[in-house]
């Protein structure tokens, strides 16, 4: 019978958290976005079925015209080698070619090597490099007053981000949680997303910027988007991103770095003590395929 890919209907939902509960130790986000993912009209939520058994899924979710990203790709670990989540690459592959889709991107993590396989070998490229920190909430540093610190409106946070190493080191692209989105195709619609866009001025100018939101609703991570800029407020605007630790249940942060140079975060964190789980080298890639 072999492998057939469809789009996700709502009585497949209990087969695809079995799946996902058994995906990053039982803390996949799939679970939160499930219901979305089903009636978003933007996104192509899709399906293998192994053998008549659906097997595997993933997303691809037109971020505009010519960028499409895709996302969520899952295979049952106990159906993996089977060809399923080669199947649903391709799938994808072809329908973005239908929908004149110049770039179909994803990010992925170092420890995924049977996807990296998959992904290189359909001709995607690795455009950009970044270091994963996490805190779980009862890990995070004791909540500490921090002076200076103000909301930034979004016109003077696109100008600074623009502007920053941290969008030279990352080649333009800008993290939404796991999503990547180069700064073309809609920074300001991510900023539009935050829960706060919190700076510090230095002589009346902006000298460090953060900003960040719960991506996934329900998941209860904090994804922080973006923190650059001088030493002494980056710093500070991680304390600050620590005093929030009440309302999350985690904190994560992507680091971008490239040939070895990184941001003033890179070592603020490592100094924190936040966590990385591969000895603070590069472990999460975002890839590009060009389709046109």
């Amino acid at each position: 019978m072999g492998i057939i890919v469809r789009k996700v209907k709502a009585s497949d939902k209990e087969r695809i958290l079995e799946i996902s509960s058994r995906i990053w130790g039982g803390y996949d986000y799939i679970t939160s976005v499930f219901d979305e993912w089903l009636n978003d009209s933007r996104g192509f939520f899709a399906c293998a079925e192994l053998d008549g058994s659906l097997a595997g899924f993933g997303r691809c979710l037109k971020v505009n015209d010519e960028y499409f990203w895709l996302e969520g790709l899952r295979t049952d670990p106990k159906l993996q080698g089977h060809g399923v989540g080669k199947a649903l690459t391709d799938f994808f592959i072809e329908h973005g070619a239908k929908e004149n889709a110049k770039i179909l991107a994803l990010s992925t993590y170092i420890d995924n090597k049977a996807s990296i396989h998959i992904i290189e070998k359909s001709g995607f490229k690795v455009v950009a490099n970044f270091v994963y920190f996490e805190t779980r909430r009862r890990k995070i540093i004791e909540r500490e007053p921090v002076k200076g610190v103000e909301n930034i409106n979004i016109n003077l946070a696109m100008d600074f981000i623009l502007n920053s190493r941290f969008i030279r080191l990352s080649k333009d692209y800008f993290p939404y949680g796991w999503k990547f989105v180069n700064v073309k195709y809609g920074l300001e619609t991510i900023l539009n997303k935050a829960d706060f866009i919190y700076g510090i001025r230095k002589d009346g100018k902006i000298a460090g910027l953060v900003c960040g939101a719960q991506v996934v609703k329900g998941f209860g991570n904090l994804s922080v988007f973006f923190i650059d800029g001088e030493r002494e407020a980056v710093s500070k605007l991680a304390k600050a991103v620590f005093n929030l630790k009440s309302v999350y249940s985690g904190i994560e942060f992507m680091i971008p770095t490239l040939q070895g140079e990184t941001t003033e975060a890179f070592e603020i964190l490592k100094k924190f003590k936040i966590r990385n789980y591969n000895k603070f080298v590069p472990d999460v890639f975002v890839y590009e395929k060009i389709l046109k």
